[in-house]
Formats: C-alpha cells, structure tokens, sequence
C-alpha cells in the first residue's frame, strides 16, 4: 500500500531521483566550492564583488525576462501539448525574450553611478548579458526536461556544465591569467553547457514554432510572472542595494555568505525538484497532503544543514577562502533564518499554482519584496552586510508564513500536516 502523504509516488522511484539529483548537487557542491576558493584567493574580495555583480544583473535580466513560460509548460503539459513542441518554442521565445533583455539592461545602465555597470568591450558585466537568453532557453528546456520525467539527462547537463566551469578556472588559475572577466567567462560557460544534452533529447525544430502557442504560453505564464519575478529578486535585490550603497569589497563579502548559504539548499531543491511533478498530477486533495509533508521535510534539512553551517563557518570561511574574507561569517549567520523559510517557499510552489490565483501569488511575492527593499535601506547605512542579510531574512520569513497560512486555509489541512515524513518505499 502506498501513503499518499509520503513521499512516494506511486511507484518506487521517486527516492532513487531524489538520491540522484541529490548526488548530483553534491558533486557540484564540491566543484563550486573549490570555484569559489580559487576566486576569493585570486581576486579578493574587490574582484569577488564585481562578479557578484555582473551575475546579479544577468540574473536579474533573466528573472524579469523569461515571463514564466515554464509555468505554462507545466499546465500545458498536463494538458496534452506535446513535449517536443514546446521545446521547439521554447528556443524561439528564448532568442527573443532574452534579446529584449538585455537591449533594456544596456540601456538602464546608463543610468547607474557605478564602475562596475559600465558596457564596454572589456567589462566583465558585457560578458554577462551574453549568457541571458542562453540561461532563459536552460531554464525552458531543463524544465520540460523534469516534466518529461528525465531528471536523469537534467542531473548529466548540469554536471558537464559545472565540471567546464571548474576546469577553466582552473586551468586560468594554474596559468595565473584568471580575471574577473575569466571568472564571468566561466559562469557563461556554466549556463550554456547544459544546451548541449537538452537540445538532442528534446529535438526542438524550427520549423515546428506555433506563434499561437507562443501566445498562449505568454498569456499563462504572465499571469504568475510578476510573482515569479519578485520572488528572483527578492532573493537579489540585497546584492544591486549594497552595490549602489557599499564598496566592491563589501559585495564581495556578502556575495560569498550568499552563495554558501545558498549551499544548504541542496537536499531541500532535490526533493523539490522531484516532488513538482506529483504536486501537479495528484488530486487536490492528496497534492496537499503531499505538499505539506515536503514543507516539513525540506524546512528540516535547511534548518539542519544552516546550522551546520552556521556552526563552522568562523573556522571555515577563514582557513579556506582567506582571512581578507572573515568579515562574511556575520553576514552568513544573518542570512541563516531565512534560507530555511525559503525552503517552504520553494517546497509549496507546484500545490499553490494548481490553486490558479496568480495575483495572490503576485501579491505575496511583491509584498516581500517590498519589505525587504525598505528593509535594506534602512539597516545597511548603520549595519553594511548585515543589515542586509537581517533584512532579507526576515522578507524570507514573512513570505513563507504567508504562503504556508494560505495553504492551510485552502486546503483546510492542520498544522500537524506538516510533520516530517523521510521517503519510504511503498509496501
């Protein structure tokens, strides 16, 4: 007999794809750290904050512009729409969305008072961009690769392209010519690699475009997007305020306990990862039940893996990435609270889409952001990095007590249905 609000499917297998993408973000685990040494070590923390940066800015160019089409992917899906159709749009969407991206990047950051926002032949930020489209058409395609239940060529594409990463650091490192545009280099490297398992999987064509797919694809998906795009940014935001505010040496930092925090959530998008796709098949009822035990499982792995963290990381932070960068650990300690809120976040995504309230989704994220904004402003001109990963904390936790009360209250479920349940076999 299967539990329904276990963790299993109804077959044996989700526990193998959780181990598996599990081991998968392990390995890249052990690659981004020794990443992420060689550049503190190399570029200290004025170098580090410039990279910090150029990604945050590509990133949040991604964020704003891929317009959460792999939300409709996901209902469209269930909807019959064929696998490889909207892969075939999804490339053509990506080129254009992307492209738009970054014309309207280029153009703001004319307007920024920053060295480091400059666009010109040499600047690592130019570089960024680069990847943007690149990254929307990863994030369309390893998506239908998850809905397609194929995590196993996700977990190959993400590897070869960490595994490239690592190896032109490195080699950079080992021939002392590792820059801060080497190190952006790399991270483009990161982001397109994957193309290279998704596109012969999915076979998208050009020739099998539907504008009027694509049409509807963008009608769905915008319909959650400004959520979805709040929720990225409220996630970066912190790093574009202390950038506008603080030096490239304070970036740095704070990049770093950012990106080791980061690093907890590694168990947590395993089981998240592998869980969407019965959060959207199951009935109503049972995707509830379901959800609520993946909350509980994944706010107890963050909480777990953030303490540990947490606990080690004045001794760790030092010895490894280099004295120049202890001022991380308050920062680390800071963000803690809130990388275990964002886990529940995370973790109720695919049960609250199926609610099809987009502009409570919206509202939440937004209401979030905007806290965490002000937040911000207020508490990095007195605390620096700190105030910045106090008040990002606390944005985190209000968004995952909204999201979870309201799950509460829509599936009419107590709060002892968030009880950890570990994956099990069905009997």
């Amino acid at each position: 007999m299967t539990d329904s609000a276990s963790l299993d499917p109804h077959d044996d297998s989700t526990v193998g794809r959780v181990l598996a993408v599990a081991g998968t973000r392990v390995v890249l685990l052990v690659l981004g750290t020794a990443v992420s040494v060689v550049i503190a070590r190399a570029l200290g923390p004025g170098g580090r904050g410039q990279y910090a940066f150029a990604v945050a800015v590509a990133g949040t160019a991604v964020s704003l512009a891929h317009a959460s089409v792999e939300q409709a992917q996901v209902y469209l899906t269930s909807t019959g729409t064929a696998v490889r159709q909207l892969a075939s749009n999804a490339i053509a969407l990506s080129a254009a969305l992307g492209a738009a991206a970054v014309v309207a990047v280029s153009a703001a950051s004319k307007l920024l008072d920053y060295p480091s926002a400059e666009l010109t032949a040499d600047t690592p930020l130019l570089l960024a961009l680069a990847a943007v489209p690149l990254n929307i058409a990863v994030l369309y395609l390893n998506n239908l690769l998850v809905l397609s239940g194929r995590t196993d060529l996700l977990n190959r594409g993400i590897l070869l392209a960490g595994v490239a990463q690592c190896g032109l650091v490195m080699g950079a490192a080992a021939a002392d010519r590792l820059t801060v545009t080497v190190v952006v280099a790399a991270w483009l490297l990161n982001a397109a690699l994957p193309l290279a398992v998704s596109l012969p999987a999915l076979r998208p064509s050009p020739g099998a475009v539907s504008w009027a797919l694509a049409r509807q694809e963008l009608h769905t998906g915008l319909r959650y997007h400004g959520g979805l795009a709040s929720l990225y940014l409220l996630m970066r935001v912190d790093v574009l305020l202390l950038a506008a505010m603080r030096s490239d040496a304070d970036v740095g930092l704070y990049a770093l306990a950012v990106s080791l925090i980061e690093l907890t959530n590694i168990a947590t998008d395993a089981v998240a990862t592998v869980v969407v796709r019965r959060q959207v098949t199951d009935s109503l009822a049972d995707s509830a039940t379901f959800t609520a035990r993946v909350i509980g499982l994944t706010a107890l792995l963050a909480a777990a893996a953030a303490a540990a963290l947490v606990l080690t990381g004045w001794l760790l932070i030092p010895t490894v990435y280099g004295e120049a960068f202890r001022g991380s650990v308050p920062a680390l300690v800071a963000l803690a609270p809130g990388v275990v809120a964002l886990a529940a976040v995370r973790s109720a995504g695919g049960y609250l889409i199926r609610l099809d309230r987009p502009w409570t989704v919206t509202a939440l994220a937004v209401g979030a952001l905007g806290v965490n904004v002000v937040l911000n402003l207020l508490l990095i001109p007195g605390w620096g990095i700190v105030g910045a990963g106090v008040a990002t904390s606390i944005a985190y936790a209000l968004l995952a007590t909204s999201h979870v009360t309201w799950m509460r209250r829509a599936a009419g479920i107590p709060p002892g249905a968030f009880r950890p349940v570990l994956p099990r076999r069905s009997a």
